[in-house]
């Protein structure tokens, strides 16, 4: 027993000697002592005993063996240390070990400078320190490594120069210094690097202009130079980048115009040159570019109009032109770029009607016209855009009723018709939105009652109705909405006293919400009320017929005839071959509850179909369209 005792007390003794074992480089065989020796520095200095893995390290005297290291022919060829919790330094000493050829120390927490020694591993294929704290300068002696083939300093917090010396890295293939401080301007030696398929520089520091030379980067796929304080203008030379797929180039101060030699560029996938000052037009080249999936030219000084040579890009999902001063109409040819899922005018200067031909994007997910002189109708084609999640059309001069087809939009996220002149009764059919998180209908002419569907708009967290014409009460079904948190309704003619106490409680538990003041008389002197609107053909024309239930300051009709491209009468004007204004009754409103209309049209074809819509004009000059009333005639 006593034996037994003392040999468990022996090997509890040798395994405690086993812990506080470390290693000897002095008794090291698999490779030098002086790379031993690096190895444990580099250990010391980097907080090893905290590494998430550090099998071996310190511990035993075969390195080879150790998490990490790699040797070939008795030397430490590879370290492979990412991600693995290393703080502190890296040391000088790693520049002992001269066979090294990939280094790895990406996703750590190392800080302090890259060690000038590293530019004495000659043999050098990779190195990565992507997203560490590393700071201070980017020593130039890395461009002694003449066959580095991957450079990666990205993500840290290097400053100063970007060092010219990396101009001699003949092998280099990828170069990304982006997420840095670097300063100063790009070196035009980088126009050397003749096997380079990548270079990032993005999101740092750096001025001045873009060397002409990076033109010389045959081999070049994606050129990254976005989020920098670059100006000038855009080297024509880039042209001559046969194999690039993506150019980034957004977020600077480059001015002047977009070189039309960009379209030569037949492998571009993306073109990014938003938030610069560019201006003159967009080149119609641009339309060559027919491998292009996304364009970006938003936020510049982009004048004229939009080319309808983009209709090209058959293979485009995202143009984004908004927040320039394009004018001009939106080209009904891009309305063939099948594969288009965001489509950015927004904030510009365009004028006329919204092509129906829109409604032909299947894939569109996106649609924003907002803030442009855009005018017409909203065309009813676009309730056809199954894929659609906003639509914005705010801030236009749009007329005429909200087609009843948009309410189709199922994966809808959010609706912006507001600040446009829309006029008739809100569509009952926008309450089939099951999606829909954001409606916005506020300053227009709309009339009639709050439909009780969008109580079943059960998505819906915002809902602004503020500023119409609005009558009636506000519908309890609101009360079914309890995702909402901003209700606007003031500004309207709703009848708000004497609320339903549910319904008052649950506006006053709203985050924000606003019912008042209202202006009663807007619904009970309205413009012009009709009892009825016929047309009636016989052997001379049509006769217009129509009488009014009510008038307040009405200075007379308008009527407007039309040929239907299907026998059907709708309110966009893009489904007519022609309208035309036929007539004008001056009158004055003076209140009558009954007063009988008629004109005579003359001017129609024999045996042909015409749709007649009445609008009434006050003296101010603002009309009021009865969509309610449109009628279709067949002449004799």
């Amino acid at each position: 027993m006593k034996s037994k005792i003392i040999l468990i007390l022996m090997l509890i003794s040798l395994r405690s000697l086993e812990v506080l074992a470390t290693t000897d480089c002095t008794q090291v065989t698999e490779i030098p002592q002086i790379e031993c020796n690096a190895l444990i520095a580099f250990y010391n200095s980097t907080d090893g005993p905290n590494w998430r893995n550090k099998t071996g390290w310190n511990v035993t005297n075969t390195p080879c063996s150790w998490d990490g290291v790699f040797c070939d022919g008795g030397y430490v060829v590879s370290l492979y240390l990412s991600g693995n919790h290393l703080s502190g330094s890296i040391p000088v000493e790693l520049g002992d070990l001269s066979n090294l050829e990939s280094l790895d120390l990406a996703s750590n927490q190392l800080s302090s400078l890259i060690p000038t020694e590293l530019g004495n591993l000659s043999n050098l294929v990779l190195l990565d320190l992507f997203h560490n704290q590393l700071g201070g300068l980017i020593p130039a002696k890395l461009g002694n490594l003449s066959d580095l083939e991957k450079l990666d300093l990205s993500s840290n917090q290097l400053n100063d120069l970007i060092p010219a010396e990396l101009g001699n890295l003949s092998n280099l293939e990828k170069l990304d210094l982006s997420f840095n401080q670097l300063n100063g301007s790009i070196p035009a030696e980088l126009g050397s690097l003749s096997n380079l398929v990548l270079l990032n520089l993005s999101f740092n520091q750096l001025s001045g202009s873009i060397p002409a030379e990076l033109g010389n980067l045959s081999n070049l796929r994606e050129l990254d130079l976005y989020h920098n304080q670059l100006s000038g203008l855009i080297p024509a030379e880039l042209s001559k980048l046969s194999s690039l797929e993506w150019l980034s180039l957004y977020f600077n101060q480059l001015s002047g115009s977009i070189p039309a030699e960009l379209g030569n560029l037949s492998s571009l996938e993306d073109l990014s040159l938003s938030f610069n000052q560019l201006s003159g037009s967009i080149p119609t080249e641009l339309g060559n570019l027919s491998s292009l999936k996304d364009l970006f030219l938003d936020n510049n000084q982009l004048s004229g109009s939009i080319p309808a040579e983009l209709g090209n890009l058959i293979d485009l999902q995202g143009l984004y032109l908004s927040s320039n001063q394009l004018s001009g109409l939106i080209p009904a040819e891009l309305s063939k770029l099948s594969s288009l899922e965001w489509l950015s005018l927004g904030f510009n200067q365009l004028s006329g009607s919204i092509p129906a031909e829109l409604g032909n994007l299947s894939s569109l997910e996106e649609l924003g016209l907002s803030y442009n002189q855009l005018s017409g109708s909203i065309p009813a084609e676009l309730g056809n855009l199954s894929s659609l999640e906003g639509l914005g059309l705010s801030s236009n001069q749009l007329r005429g009723s909200i087609p009843a087809k948009l309410g189709r939009l199922s994966n809808l996220g959010w609706l912006n018709l507001s600040s446009n002149r829309l006029s008739g009764s809100i569509p009952a059919e926008l309450g089939n939105l099951s999606s829909l998180e954001g409606l916005y209908l506020n300053d227009n002419q709309l009339s009639g009652s709050i439909p009780a569907d969008l109580g079943n708009l059960s998505n819906l967290e915002v809902l602004y109705l503020n500023e119409n014409q609005l009558c009636g009460s506000i519908p309890l079904s609101l009360m079914n909405l309890n995702n909402l948190s901003f209700l606007f309704l003031e500004d309207n003619g709703l009848n708000v006293t004497d609320l339903d106490p549910q319904l008052e409680a649950f506006l006053n538990g709203l985050g924000m919400a606003y019912w008042e003041p209202q202006d009663p008389s807007i619904c009970s002197a309205s413009l012009a009320t009709l009892a009825f609107f016929k047309a009636v053909p016989d052997s001379k024309g049509v006769l217009l017929e129509w009488q009014t239930l009510s008038e307040s300051e009405n200075a007379g009709f308008y009527i407007l005839r039309g040929e239907p491209i299907s026998s059907e009468c709708t309110s966009n004007q893009s489904d007519y071959y022609e309208v035309v204004k036929v007539g004008f009754k001056p009158t004055e409103g003076d209140g009558f509850s009954v007063a009988p209309y008629s004109y005579w049209d003359d001017t129609v074809k024999p045996k042909t179909t015409y749709c007649y819509l009445l609008e009434d004009v006050d003296f101010g000059g603002v009309v009021t369209s009865h969509w309610d009333l449109i009628t279709s005639v067949t002449t004799r």
